[in-house]
């Protein structure tokens, strides 16, 4: 019985300094993507969400990133990820993600109607979502002095 705990346990500390050297295929893209264009890990997500590498684990190889628009990196966007080993290229093909930004915004603290003033009663400053904003956001109530709601802006919506 002492025999198989100690031989279960050299197995055991075998494959847990193993797999300490490696690192999932989409975990190296999403590093690579904070790099490579200079993104804040506090601002951005990334999600893999096609993933069509044979390779799922990563140990010494290297990958490199290509872009298949010029757009910034930002809602759906798409790349070529080639994946290198000692110089040599061992994998490309394409993968999709979707990235999203969050910023700390004005929002609604209650659903505004149209021509309502903008108070400290009724924004305030939360970290929201921005990925889809077409127009500008304010980020304090001091830019929007003099302001009214155009519309009607539902609660928890970012003031555009």
């Amino acid at each position: 019985m002492k025999t198989f705990c100690t031989i279960l346990l050299i197995s055991l500390l075998i494959t847990c300094t193993l797999s300490a050297d490696t690192r999932t295929v989409n975990d190296a893209i999403i590093d690579q993507m904070f790099d490579d264009f200079n993104l804040d890990t506090t601002t951005y997500k990334i999600e893999v969400l096609s993933n069509r590498l044979k390779k799922t684990e990563l140990e010494n190889e290297e990958i490199s990133i290509k872009p298949l628009t010029l757009k910034d990196p930002l809602g759906l966007f798409t790349v070529i990820i080639t994946i290198f080993d000692d110089g040599g290229k061992i994998e490309s093909s394409q993968v999709r993600m979707r990235i999203r930004k969050f910023d700390s915004v004005l929002v609604a603290t209650d659903r505004l109607k149209r021509h309502t003033p903008l108070t400290t009663s009724n924004t305030t400053i939360q970290k929201v979502e921005v990925t889809n904003l077409r127009n500008k956001s304010y980020y304090s109530l001091a830019e929007t002095e003099g302001y009214r709601i155009k519309g009607t802006v539902q609660k928890s919506i970012p003031i555009t």
